[in-house]
């Protein structure tokens, strides 16, 4: 018997699914084939889904209005949450799990909208389940205890104990999601139908920009001194709100970084807990929102303000721009360079153009700009960037000038220096 299994098409020869199906059930071959299909075509789908695009992400969390306070009017006084901190920290079993969880599932039911019981339940989530054997559920389970601490970050609690938790489920749930996206992606990137394998490309596109965001993972050491040395201060526990910042900025514009901007907090402590936690936050795509929320209403007549406040501005851009890349999306990757390109132009202009480099902030432009330049390699056509190149250079120059005081730059200058010059090369413009 002769079986349809061909439709003709203008360009040759395709094969009929239905047809094929039919025959194939009518003399016995298992139905699974066509099953497994179907689920790879779902987990597909779904894994593209899970990846943390801030826009869908944060759509599931409860962001305030008001930035200005750290917790909401009318909330409830907690008991003193420091035991329930070291013992949800812990990787506790038996009773002592069992009470701890009762305990906080309590608080839960008392406090539930409150960002430090939000971020407690977030870590025994996490702890839970990195402890579990089974893999059935696992990443769904990450991401929700993934979205109860960006929940307690943009609700006010945002200290170094909530933010250190917040990176440890953030790493391990990328992980995860990385693993679970390679897996798809070898398989159906060889599926014979095109429906599944454009969901692969997609899944692929994810997950380079997944291997991008754990990066950080390389960008820990402010984190780690904040936990070394601010673990027995009021810091540790305890949220800065915006008008602690703004306080604190005045006090050292005016000389006072000693001063008290609130119960236990000095200006100058302020500005670096603030300061650190804000440079990591602004690398983390999900988290962008809440350094804006903590600059709100600060006006930039201080100097080192601006310029802080630019570098996390440029960190944003510049994981964009990243983003964008991994994604194969030159044309936006080509918009956020030129942005971020002019943006620290104009700030070297501004305020860079004379004097010593002695701080990061003042250093972060001349980088940014050369970073930048450097991934911007087909981008741009000549002699634009030729010109963006020269430039590049030049800033070089200035870092390894009498000017810059920083140490410790030598060898990423250099490196740098032998890309531009490598670049140059190749154009023929050396």
């Amino acid at each position: 018997m002769q079986l349809a299994l061909f439709n003709k098409q203008s360009n040759g020869f395709q094969l009929n699914r239905a047809s094929i199906r039919q025959s194939f059930l009518r003399y016995g071959i298992p139905q699974g084939v066509f099953l497994n299909e179907s689920k790879l075509e779902k987990d597909l789908k779904s894994v593209v889904a899970l990846y943390p695009d801030p826009k869908l992400f944060l759509q599931e969390i409860n962001r305030p209005k008001n930035s200005g306070k750290s917790l909401q009017p009318g909330r409830k006084k907690l008991p003193d949450l420091a035991v329930y901190r070291e013992a949800v920290s812990q990787s506790a079993t038996g009773s002592n799990t069992t009470r701890i969880r009762n305990e906080v599932a309590r608080l839960i039911k008392k406090h539930g909208d409150h960002p430090e019981i939000k971020a407690l339940r977030a870590i025994q989530i996490f702890n839970d389940i990195s402890h579990s054997g089974l893999d059935q559920g696992k990443l769904t389970a990450y991401k929700n205890a993934l979205l109860l601490m960006t929940d307690a970050l943009y609700n006010g609690g945002t200290n170094i104990f909530n933010a250190t938790w917040f990176v440890k489920i953030y790493l391990k749930f990328l992980d995860a999601l990385s693993k679970r996206m390679q897996s798809l992606c070898k398989s159906g990137l060889k599926n014979q139908e095109l429906r599944i394998r454009i969901l692969a490309k997609d899944v692929k596109k994810r997950h380079m920009q997944v291997a991008l965001l754990m990066n950080i993972q390389d960008k820990l050491d402010g984190l780690q001194k904040l936990n070394q040395k601010m673990r027995n201060t009021v810091f540790f526990t305890e949220g800065i709100t915006n008008l602690e910042i703004r306080k604190a900025y005045r006090a050292i514009a005016d000389k006072k970084s000693e001063k008290l901007v609130g119960k236990g907090k000095k200006a100058i402590h302020v500005i670096w807990v603030s300061l650190t936690l804000n440079l990591l936050f602004s690398k983390i795509p999900i988290l962008n929102g809440l350094v804006e929320k903590e600059f709100t209403g600060i006006t930039d007549s201080n100097r080192e303000f601006c310029l802080q406040k630019s570098m996390l501005h440029s960190n944003h851009q510049l994981t964009d721009f990243r983003l964008a890349m991994a994604e194969g999306d030159r044309a936006s990757a080509r918009t956020i360079a030129l942005k971020l390109y002019k943006f620290n132009d104009k700030l070297i202009d501004q305020h860079l153009s004379m004097g010593i480099i002695s701080k990061a902030s003042e250093l972060d432009p001349y980088l940014k700009k050369v970073w930048i330049v450097n991934e911007s390699r087909g981008l741009f056509k000549n002699p634009e960037y030729q010109n963006m190149v020269s430039d590049a250079l030049n800033c070089i120059r200035v870092t390894m000038s009498e000017r810059c005081q920083i140490k410790g730059l030598v060898e990423l200058a250099e490196k740098l220096r032998a890309s531009l010059m490598d670049i140059s090369l190749a154009n023929g413009w050396a």
